[in-house]
């Protein structure tokens, strides 16, 4: 009888462990799932953010630049002094020249790949560039000299992460002042900031945060083994606060410094 008990345990223990093992083999298959669907989820907004501002870009700028230039030959086109006619060709040569410059930026930036091509350090001063030239927001960006390693998985989901909180400030906030920081402590934390001056939320708006896209840029956070954390005080705007710890930086695969 103790013969057949000990071996029904023992029987019992090993199908209790295999199911463990099991189970665990899903939930870590539908892990991965997720950080599949999520950063697949993530590319896809990155490009539409991306469309959006150039098609903004190709209205407010490009086809404004080229409606003046057309505007400018054609009354180079009646008679008029030759001083006159060489000055407005050198005109039309340099908005040209101008021109053709945002148009190759504009090609940069529809590239799917472009945070991995140029590095997260790059793309977000693009980014602040944008903020600045498009919205008429002061937006500044300060990086530490020496950054951790990350993956370009996970480089693509801050950058994203910034854009989102980009994107609530100039919709959100009526802020003047944007500041993006990209911080590594001595003991390889990274810290990221996003702060503006704008009105600030109420306790409601940080506790139920959904509607503004705050919920997005946590749950990415806390894909990467982060956490984001809201200050923010009625009319002394807001500040967003990601923290990733130095022994997940690297548990993508493909790591590379930032930058190119």
């Amino acid at each position: 009888m103790v013969m057949v008990m000990l071996v029904v345990i023992l029987t019992c223990f090993v199908i209790i462990h295999k199911q463990g093992i099991h189970r665990h083999v899903l939930q870590l298959k539908e892990t991965q799932h997720h950080y599949a669907r999520e950063l697949l989820q993530t590319r896809i907004e990155v490009q539409d953010q991306a469309l959006n501002w150039a098609s903004r870009e190709f209205h407010d700028n490009v086809g404004q630049v080229l409606g003046m230039i057309r505007m400018t030959l054609l009354d180079g086109l009646e008679e008029a002094p030759r001083h006159k006619l060489i000055a407005q060709v050198k005109d039309c040569a340099s908005r040209l020249h101008h021109c053709l410059i945002d148009m190759a930026d504009l090609s940069h930036s529809l590239n799917s790949d472009r945070v991995a091509h140029i590095g997260l350090v790059e793309a977000l001063e693009q980014e602040a560039a944008h903020v600045r030239s498009l919205h008429r927001m002061h937006c500044s960006l300060t990086c530490s000299p020496q950054l951790p390693e990350l993956s370009t998985a996970q480089e693509l989901m801050i950058f994203r992460i910034v854009q989102e909180g980009l994107n609530n400030i100039m919709r959100h906030a009526q802020a003047t002042h944007a500041a993006v920081s990209v911080k590594s402590q001595e003991d390889g934390t990274l810290i990221l900031r996003i702060t503006d001056n704008g009105k600030g939320m109420d306790a409601e708006a940080m506790n139920h945060p959904q509607g503004i896209g705050i919920t997005n840029m946590r749950t990415r956070a806390h894909m990467m083994h982060g956490s984001l954390t809201i200050h923010s005080e009625m009319g002394k705007g807001t500040t967003l606060k990601i923290i990733l710890n130095p022994l997940n930086h690297g548990n993508s695969p493909h790591p590379h410094r930032f930058g190119r």
